[in-house]
């Protein structure tokens, strides 16, 4: 499960006894990342369009039928795009999530080495990385647990990010390199923040950085 909080919201467990401080106390973090500027999605009017034209509709439930259908007796199927898409339009809007922060970095409970995401061993990392997993192996099992993502944004604008390191392309770090201590996640010229670091912790130093 993936709780998304934003410093403030986080402060506030703290505060709140019946949360249990020690229980926050021990995540750690496992991954930053800057939230887009930018979303794409629908245009209103194409939204309106998918919602109540019938016969754009009709050919969805066509497809969709199709689809089950070949999967059901070949186990695959072709995606088929419905004729009358060409009406349906997107464009780029602003991101509301950066109301609540220009980043957002990632605590687990478990311990980092435990931890894991896709591609968290390619590098470079921003072009590979997800988000962390909200379940780890605990035997033949896994386990579900959750992560914390804070939204923040930094008081000063030299913060950067182990990306940001690369002069000139892409960064050679992958995740598990930057959770081994290879860089810092965060570094604004003054401090840095390195993987392992305490919810706590962060909370404190992220109000100076």
């Amino acid at each position: 499960m993936y709780e998304y909080l934003t410093i403030e919201e986080c402060k506030k467990q703290f505060e709140e006894k019946s949360k249990g401080a020690w229980i926050i106390s021990e995540y750690q973090l496992c991954y930053v990342r800057s939230v887009d500027k930018e979303i794409w999605d629908y245009t209103p009017e194409s939204k309106e369009f998918m919602k109540n034209d019938q016969q754009y509709l009709e050919y969805e439930k066509q497809i969709k039928e199709k689809f089950d259908r070949d999967m059901k007796e070949f186990g695959h199927a072709h995606f088929e795009q419905n004729p009358l898409q060409y009406k349906v339009k997107g464009q780029f809007y602003p991101n509301p999530e950066l109301e609540k922060g220009e980043y957002i970095a990632y605590f687990t409970p478990i311990p980092l080495n435990k931890q894991w995401g896709d591609d968290w061993d390619d590098s470079p990392y921003e072009h590979n990385a997800e988000c962390p997993y909200d379940d780890h192996k605990e035997g033949d099992d896994y386990v579900e647990h959750t992560i914390k993502c804070v939204y923040f944004t930094p008081k000063t604008l030299y913060c950067k990010l182990p990306k940001d390191w690369a002069e000139w392309g892409n960064s050679p770090f992958c995740v598990k390199d930057i959770n081994a201590g290879a860089v810092a996640w965060l570094f604004n010229g003054r401090k840095a923040i390195y993987a392992g670091c305490g919810l706590l912790t962060f909370l404190k130093e992220i109000e100076d950085f």
